[in-house]
């Protein structure tokens, strides 16, 4: 850091170099006959540590030497106590722990203040010397002190520094200050994106979970086949809610209606439970062709399957899991009519029963088959042993099991019911957990099937 100090038209200091002028010793001044009028000064102020043994110049106007006179030795003693004292002081109230070290003194001037002829070069053992620090220290056409001829070292280093720590302390404590703000920001975000809990309408709607347990009973015990509708509409986020609205108009949203009635689907027909976090809010926007761009196409790949999950931040793992969904449900001859005429990766007699029911003339376009027909209306782990065995109706279904990396996953399930329920269970949960609005965004739907 430099600091600059204005000097006068045409004086030379009497001294070689930046050494001649701080470590000048007494008895080096009487072996030198042209320094014999130096004055000797050697303090230790406080924190302050430097050396000076300044020579004695001419004035601006004068040919006459100026020195500082005092009335008395004692007077002169006097002052310097009180210096040394008030220099303590001030350097106890500015906490200041660093000592500063004269290194050199430049006799040409420089570009950063070329209307000075002499520069001090400080250095320090902490790094806060910021440019608006120089600016301050050397600004442009102001004198830094007063007085004429040599910087009066002593005073310069203190006054500066003692400003310069004191601005250290105020960035320290603001640094303090924005760190401890920042946690807080940072806590109180992740509360906000943590307000999903399994109690969340406990208290705003208690009977909201056994009204929808309630109604998607007597949803199946008619229609069976509906839990599959209600486990897909899980994967577009929709569902009504006219059952809720009676006893919670206005509180329980359509999205955590949605993921409570494709659970309590999966149980009622004889799958895993697992416990849904709530407290979703409905968005505020609502498109068929966005929601189907995100579900996977019948005639996917293996690699599209992956990349669309992965897309969404799930494993292969959820899935495969994910994709034991097929156990129950049905899909139309539109969907499966190239699979079951054209493919060749499908067992030759399991082919035969869907050909049957969906003509090669493309008529009957609106009947179903079952995706998986041991067991269509059972949850269970039947969906795996038919993919082992080339029966899976659907070529995306197909490719989970068809010489690619997936096959041993799609093995396991096959042989472990008890750990597709557990996989599946936890992918389910993780699926409703992307990016779920929360808080004050979104809104509760008084229609799911459109935005308020």
């Amino acid at each position: 850091m430099k600091w600059c100090q204005k000097w006068g038209s045409n004086p030379r200091p009497r001294w070689r170099t930046a050494t001649d002028l701080f470590n000048t010793t007494p008895e080096a001044n009487d072996s030198r006959e042209e320094d014999t009028r130096t004055s000797h000064d050697h303090r230790d102020h406080g924190r302050f540590s430097y050396r000076r043994n300044l020579p004695e110049f001419k004035s601006r106007n004068s040919d006459t030497f100026e020195k500082k006179r005092y009335r008395s030795r004692s007077d002169k003693e006097k002052s310097q106590k009180e210096g040394t004292e008030r220099y303590n002081r001030q350097g106890k109230i500015a906490n200041l722990d660093e000592s500063v070290f004269i290194l050199e003194l430049h006799r040409e001037p420089i570009e950063s203040c070329p209307d000075r002829n002499f520069i001090h070069v400080f250095k320090t053992n902490f790094k806060l010397f910021n440019p608006w620090f120089h600016e301050k220290a050397c600004p442009p056409h102001k004198p830094w002190t007063r007085s004429e001829g040599i910087i009066p070292g002593r005073r310069a280093i203190e006054s500066n520094v003692k400003e310069t720590m004191r601005k250290k302390l105020y960035l320290r404590k603001m640094a303090s200050w924005v760190v401890s703000f920042g946690i807080i920001v940072a806590l109180f975000l992740a509360s906000a994106n943590a307000q999903l809990s399994a109690t969340y309408y406990d208290k705003l709607c208690p009977n909201a979970l056994s009204i929808i347990k309630s109604e998607i009973k007597k949803v199946l015990s008619n229609e069976p086949r509906m839990g599959a509708s209600i486990l897909r509409l899980h994967f577009h986020d929709c569902f009504a809610q006219s059952q809720l609205e009676a006893t919670c108009s206005g509180v329980v949203s359509c999205a955590d209606i949605l993921i409570v009635a494709a659970r309590d689907s999966v149980v009622q027909l004889g799958g895993p439970t697992w416990t849904v976090p709530l407290g979703r809010r409905d968005s505020t926007t609502s498109n068929k062709i966005d929601a189907n761009a995100n579900i996977p196409s019948p005639t996917s790949t293996l690699s599209n399957l992956s990349s669309l999950f992965q897309a969404q931040g799930l494993s292969t793992k959820d899935m495969v899991a994910l994709s034991g969904a097929h156990t129950i449900g049905q899909a139309r001859c539109t969907v499966i009519r190239n699979r079951i005429y054209n493919d060749t990766d499908i067992d030759s007699t399991y082919v035969k029963s869907p050909q049957s029911n969906c003509p090669s003339d493309k008529s009957g376009n609106r009947n179903l088959s079952p995706l998986e027909d041991v067991s269509p209306t059972v949850f269970d782990n039947n969906y795996y042993k038919e993919l082992t065995k080339k029966k899976g109706l659907l070529h995306s279904d197909q490719e989970l099991f068809n010489g690619g990396s997936t096959d041993s996953l799609v093995t396991t399930y096959s042989n472990d019911e008890n750990t597709f329920f557990k996989d599946f269970a936890a992918a389910m949960v993780k699926m409703g957990n992307i990016s779920p609005l929360t808080g004050s965004n979104g809104e509760i739907r008084k229609n799911c099937r459109k935005a308020n």
